[in-house]
């Protein structure tokens, strides 16, 4: 997560050889971003990015990997950016 100002941005990343054909990003419940497969296949990390409002900003964000339909992980964090 990071900001320039006042905005605020998260962004994840991963390996690019995990098994993964979904990836799932939501934020206190909102979706900021579903890649499939074919966006996440790469050669070196991959990564997403959203601006998500402005600080100060708190949250639940929540990543949820997928291969084929079955959730291979999931990772639930508490998030906040002050000013």
């Amino acid at each position: 997560m990071h900001g320039s100002e006042r905005e605020v941005i998260i962004s994840t990343q991963w390996r690019s050889d995990a098994n993964v054909t979904k990836l799932d990003v939501t934020l206190d419940g909102d979706r900021m971003f579903e890649v499939h497969h074919s966006v996440l296949a790469g050669v070196n990390v991959s990564g997403f990015g959203r601006p998500v409002g402005t600080a100060p900003l708190a949250g639940q964000l929540r990543v949820v990997l997928s291969d084929n339909g079955t959730q291979v992980a999931r990772s639930n964090a508490s998030v906040v950016c002050e000013r």
